[in-house]
């Protein structure tokens, strides 16, 4: 056996002559490093200065693009356009020139001339062309120049008007641009050099001025025409052995070379080289001098270590040990780990089982002998060795009730073998009851015969109570979904998993028959495919599942169900099951139905009521209109008149406060909000309510204007019925007044008198529908109590707000309305109206049609009073019949006709060749929103209301409708 010594020898010799083959290699290594180095810093550099390139080049078309879109290019003004370009060229001192071009390259504009003075030819022509024919900028090749005799390129850019390409806008750039340019750019050692797609140098960082415009090497040209970008070695122009870079203009198709010589990149390789190949050979003859010094120090390492790993069969921790070789004390120290280790190992498994509730045992069947660790001990609860470890007393243990499946389990477990888990309780030192899971393995030996069991204890108490609280709680949850009075519900990916007695009770189907699918059987069909799509995305998605569905009961009605059920979630999120309940609504339901029949035929009735009563104000209004048209002596019969006139207006007034309040509770009632100024919607207010206004009124309004957003003509009529509820209330000996002021954003309205007050208890009702204030006997002035709250609602609509205050009986009362004041020019600023059309007198063929004779007769008679011409008919077919022989201007028509009705009638006369230019306009009692569009739908020009008045007839036959 060789001694330490020799090994030694051995080993540095050995390694000696690997040791230079290494050498060699690194060296090697070292120069292809430093190779590949180099190439890659050119080829990265070739690439930034081709990408620079091609920003260059977007600065110009930058340029362009904006020139293109000049108004003097748009309107062609060339002369201005010669100006702007001039300007700009200067700014950015990028081009040596510009030009404007036709679409067919026709020299339209050249910056190096004045304007107007004869061009040179064009320095080039396909750039321009293409241009035009793909729409797109175009970059030239390396061109020698018409007028100084230099190296240029040229961009042409088209300019698209309307999609057409109606000029080019051409800028020439020299290579002393692009040489200077790429000095700036090249690092410091390479030369830079940018050749076109013609393999022409267009620019070079050295010798520029005799080497632009040359062709390159053939040899190099073969490469490039190879491949857009890479590396090559060879012959260049003015150097024997250069090295080149080259990478591709995106926008040019140019190539831009980075490119230095052969030698340089050689040197610094070949230095390495030199450098590391010394630097080894020396370290090589130091490693054989200080090895044969080292070898005593080794030797007394080893040693100590020897003697340290012996230590260990009486030790369980290895002492300090320290050696200056570093292997023998890394040796030294990983021993003393290991050692520490596996000590570290065995207190954590020791504390392991005392905090999961576990211990170890290990039971030799052939001798009966039992070892476990201390969390056997921790789990019955007795210090660790307090006894020896015995079969006999861990029997002991096992709770009484549980000893007998235990033994019996276990004697099957031992002649059977392999793998078992069994749940059991044992009997703590204290007395407790412990849940324990004992899971492990049972070993026989070659012949068979059982040898050894081991196993693991494990406390399961924490999950035994849970799983009992667990049951507790669905326990209760089926008792309170039997209890419940509604279908209660749990479904998952696969259908109904639970249903509560109710089903049973609603639908004669057994809890058993409705699982999975089998509860959509008692489902409607059309319910069953309206709501599949629905169910399979609330299902998908996790929202909540709610809506209404019908449900077969044991008479075979179907009754309605509201559903709605929520998703249970599991820890990561996914859905997995929903609960949902289904309650009774079919008596709502109906009821529902009911209401809203009940509502329709209300607004039936109203409308309907509202026409029936029009019909006989109509002849009423025209006469009353034809007598005030006559001189009358008596003064008491032209008062009877006025007064017959003004109950006729409120008669009217009431029938549409009946018609708006329905249009507002169905919510079809639509404002036409315009900028209006307060003061002209209070003047219009006043005027409604001047004939009942005979109390003392003041009025105090803001010194500036104040303006809205609202609809004037339901603004008014808020005003108007504020004012005639004060007139209604006040004696004439009383006073009114009318206050308006700015509050901010909002202007605060006041109607306040002196009249009769109103009582605490009437003022929350006051706003209601048909809410009167006083005794039944004071009634016959209160009105159908609907005006105020038709106000209330027009208010709400324009964002405000109303309400009414009082001290009581005899204190008079106070409305206050507040609306959003709205931010408007000066009214000098805002057009004004124009003002209604004026009757110019022009006698009219007018055709009055009514079934109503005194309707027809009435308003007739009014007409022929201004001097018109006018026949009248009864029916539809005398209409049709009049109309083809009368040939009128215009048609008033009404709707409820005999034979033919007004729609038809119309529709009837537009047919006709003779009908297309009369002016048709209804007039009815109907006045809905619906009737409107309808009779528009039938080709009316205009609708009116009965009974209109006459004046808004004279509007009509002066409005352009019968120009």
């Amino acid at each position: 056996m060789a001694s330490l010594n020799r090994h030694v020898l051995l080993v540095v010799l050995s390694a000696l002559l690997p040791l230079l083959a290494v050498a060699a290699v690194l060296a090697f290594l070292l120069v292809e490093r430093q190779r590949s180095s180099t190439e890659r810093e050119l080829q990265e550099s070739a690439q930034l200065l081709s990408q620079a390139v091609d920003m260059e080049l977007q600065r110009s078309y930058a340029a362009l693009h904006a020139l293109s879109r000049t108004e003097s290019l748009r309107r062609g003004d060339l002369k201005s356009f010669h100006a702007e370009a001039s300007d700009v060229r200067s700014a950015l001192d990028l081009w040596d020139n510009l030009l404007l071009l036709s679409p067919s390259a026709e020299h339209l504009l050249n910056l190096m001339r004045p304007y107007g003075t004869p061009l040179p030819p064009l320095p080039q022509t396909e750039a321009t062309l293409q241009a035009a024919r793909t729409m797109k900028p175009s970059v030239s090749n390396a061109f020698m120049g018409p007028l100084r005799q230099d190296w240029l390129m040229y961009i042409a850019y088209p300019v698209i008007h309307h999609g057409k390409v109606k000029y080019v806008i051409g800028a020439t750039m020299n290579s002393r641009y692009w040489s200077g340019w790429l000095g700036e750019r090249t690092p410091a050692g390479r030369t830079a050099a940018i050749i076109d797609r013609d393999y022409t140098i267009l620019a070079r960082t050295r010798d520029s001025d005799r080497l632009v415009g040359q062709p390159v090497q053939s040899w190099y040209r073969e490469v490039l025409a190879a491949t857009p970008a890479g590396f090559v070695r060879g012959r260049g122009v003015l150097d024997s052995d250069v090295v080149v870079a080259f990478a591709q203009s995106r926008l040019s198709g140019w190539r831009v070379n980075v490119l230095t010589s052969g030698a340089v990149l050689d040197a610094p390789m070949l230095r390495t080289a030199g450098f590391v190949s010394l630097a080894v050979l020396i370290a090589l003859t130091i490693a054989v001098a200080l090895s044969l010094t080292r070898v005593a120090v080794l030797t007394r390492g080893i040693r100590a270590l020897q003697d340290a790993l012996e230590s260990l069969k009486t030790a369980r921790r290895l002492p300090a040990l320290r050696s200056s070789v570093t292997e023998i004390q890394a040796a030294m120290a990983a021993a003393r780990t290991t050692a520490d280790v596996l000590a570290t190992r065995a207190e954590r498994l020791d504390r392991t089982q005392a905090a999961a509730g576990l211990g170890i045992w290990d039971w030799d069947l052939k001798t009966n002998t039992v070892e476990w660790s201390e969390g056997i001990y921790r789990l019955v609860g007795a210090e660790p060795g307090s006894f020896p470890a015995s079969v006999g007393w861990w029997e002991d243990r096992v709770a009484r009730e549980d000893r007998e499946r235990v033994v019996r389990d276990f004697a099957a477990i031992t002649a059977r073998g392999g793998h078992f888990n069994q749940e059991f309780r044992i009997r703590r030192i204290d007395g407790s009851l412990l849940w324990i899971a004992c899971i492990g393995r049972v070993d026989h030996d070659p012949t068979g015969v059982p040898a050894r069991m081991q196993g693991v204890n494990i406390d399961i108490t924490a999950r035994k109570e849970a799983e009992a609280l667990l049951r507790q709680s669905e326990e209760k949850f089926r008792t309170i979904s039997h209890a419940a009075p509604a279908i209660v519900w749990v479904t998952d990916d696969k259908g109904i998993v639970f249903i509560n007695e109710r089903w049973h009770e609603l639908t004669g189907q057994a809890p058993e028959d409705a699982l999975g699918q089998g509860w959509t059987a008692a489902v409607h069909p059309e319910d069953n495919e309206r709501l599949r799509p629905y169910r399979e995305r609330c299902r998908r998605t996790g929202e909540p599942y709610e809506g209404e569905i019908r449900y077969r009961n044991k008479d075979g009605e179907y009754r309605w169900h509201a559903f709605r059920a929520l998703a249970s979630r599991s820890a990561d999120g996914a859905v997995e099951q929903w609960f949902g309940c289904s309650v009774d609504i079919h008596d709502a339901r109906e009821a529902q139905e009911a209401l809203k029949e009940a509502d329709r035929r209300k607004d039936e009735f109203l409308a309907t009521l509202a026409h029936e009563l029009r019909n006989p104000l109509a002849p009423i209004r025209y006469a009353v209109q034809l007598l005030q048209r006559r001189p009358v002596d008596d003064p008491s019969v032209r008062a009877a008149q006025d007064m017959m006139d003004r109950q006729v207006s409120h008669m009217v007034r009431l029938i549409d406060d009946l018609l708006d309040v329905s249009r507002i509770t169905q919510g079809k009632l639509e404002l036409r909000r315009e900028p209006v100024e307060l003061s002209k919607v209070l003047d219009q207010a006043l005027e409604t309510s001047r004939p009942h206004l005979a109390q003392q009124l003041t009025l105090s309004l803001p010194s500036e204007p104040v303006r809205l957003d609202a609809d004037p003509v339901r603004l008014a009529q808020v005003l108007s019925n504020l004012l005639n509820n004060a007139a209604k209330f006040t004696p004439k000996s009383g006073r009114i007044s009318v206050g308006a002021s700015l509050e901010g954003t909002t202007v605060v309205i006041r109607v306040k008198d002196t009249g009769v007050g109103i009582a605490r208890e009437q003022l929350r009702h006051l706003f209601q529908i048909f809410s009167q204030v006083g005794s039944p006997l004071e009634r016959a002035k209160g009105g159908l109590g609907i005006g105020l709250s038709l106000a209330r609602s027009l208010v709400e609509l324009h964002g405000g707000s109303i309400e009414a205050r009082s001290d009581g009986p005899g204190t008079g009362s106070e409305f206050i309305v507040r609306l959003p004041v709205l931010a408007l020019p000066e009214p000098s600023a805002v057009p004004l109206k124009p003002s209604p059309p004026v009757y110019s007198g022009a006698v009219r063929r007018v055709l009055v049609v009514d079934d109503v004779r005194d309707n027809v007769d009435s308003l007739a008679a009014l007409l022929c009073a201004d001097g018109n011409v006018v026949e009248t008919a009864v029916d539809g077919l005398e209409a049709l019949e009049k109309a083809q022989a009368f040939k009128p201007d215009l048609i008033l028509l009404d709707l409820g006709l005999p034979n033919l009705n007004g729609f038809e009638t119309c529709q009837l006369i537009r047919r006709k060749s003779w009908g297309r230019g009369i002016v048709i306009v209804a007039l009815t009692g109907w006045g809905q929103d619906e009737d409107r569009r309808r009779t528009m739908g039938a080709g009316f020009d205009a609708h009116l209301v009965k009974p209109v008045h006459y004046d808004a007839l004279r509007e009509l036959l002066a409005s352009p409708l019968m120009a």
